[in-house]
């Protein structure tokens, strides 16, 4: 706790101090913003969000950024010899798609994924924080289908004297897998997906896809990103609201997580991470594992 307590003095001590340097965070496409894009700080630990339209201000003290979005490839920033102001070009991370007829498609639907509440509580995210559901495709399918919509279960929490409550944001994405089994950079969605603030979260939430996605034969990740206030230190203290819950009731690990405090590196939620071991041998008993309770609703 205590290093937690020196790191978060110790960003708002550089925020506070010294003279900034103004980065926008731009498509290199379109070079439109990039909204809510994560900047970690490379060289000293720590990061935080830019705000709606890509900007952020960085203290002069920040040397080496990685800034990612979920829909766009991470990159990495030298900023010591950058001008002021500086601008980052993000590089789309969409995979090329067939156009979908909807009206086409059979009106069988179903609902694959995490979906059952075995052993079902809620997984309160720490500040800058991923997560990731691998939904695996089903041989026995006998045609292609497509993905309509994206289900995650969220709920809202209450603070106490010790934890603060952060309201957030929450993005959703679909990616492939890469060649090690984790989430790619390949979006699969044609369009940016954001709940806002202030939705009432209660539970069971769908979110209709604009353009739906063929199910991919090599399975697909739901990403899952809260966004939190713009430049909002990281604090593992503090609580974010919702929450997404987490079942035990495959027996297999699918889901894996990732925070600016371990690189964004994507790692298993499973007992082996120390980050989770305790809490999955506390709810799930020792050969427990732990998913998100999350799923897609497939038409076909």
């Amino acid at each position: 706790m205590k290093a937690s307590v020196t790191l978060v003095l110790l960003m708002i001590a550089l925020l506070a101090s010294g003279q900034n340097k103004t980065v926008f965070i731009k498509d290199s496409a379109t070079h439109e913003p990039v909204p809510f894009a994560a900047i970690q700080f490379t060289d000293q630990g720590g990061g935080f969000y830019a705000d709606e339209e890509g900007k952020a201000m960085l203290p002069d003290s920040i040397c080496r950024v990685l800034v990612s979005q979920i829909a766009y490839h991470a990159r990495k920033v030298d900023l010591d010899q950058a001008s002021n102001p500086v601008v980052i070009l993000l590089t789309p991370a969409h995979n090329q798609l067939a156009e979908v007829v909807v009206s086409n498609v059979s009106s069988k639907r179903k609902k694959v994924g995490m979906l059952k509440p075995k052993g079902s509580f809620g997984v309160i995210p720490t500040p800058n924080v991923n997560f990731a559901l691998f939904i695996s495709y089903d041989p026995a399918w006998k045609q292609l289908p497509v993905i309509t919509s994206i289900i995650a279960y969220l709920d809202n929490i209450k603070g106490n004297d010790t934890y603060s409550v952060v309201k957030s944001k929450i993005r959703f994405d679909l990616r492939l897998p890469d060649i090690e089994g984790r989430p790619s950079d390949v979006s699969l969605l044609r369009e940016r997906i954001v709940y806002p603030t202030e939705k009432r979260y209660l539970g069971h939430e769908a979110v209709v896809l604009l353009h739906p996605v063929p199910f991919p034969p090599e399975g697909v990740f739901i990403v899952i990103d809260f966004i939190l206030p713009s430049q909002l230190p990281v604090d593992r203290h503090c609580m974010i609201s919702p929450t997404i819950s987490c079942t035990g009731a495959f027996p297999l690990e699918q889901t894996w997580s990732r925070t600016l405090t371990n690189d964004f590196t994507w790692r298993k939620m499973d007992r082996h991470d120390p980050a989770w071991a305790s809490t999955i041998r506390k709810v799930y008993g020792e050969n427990g594992v732990m998913n998100l309770r999350a799923g897609l609703e497939i038409a076909y």
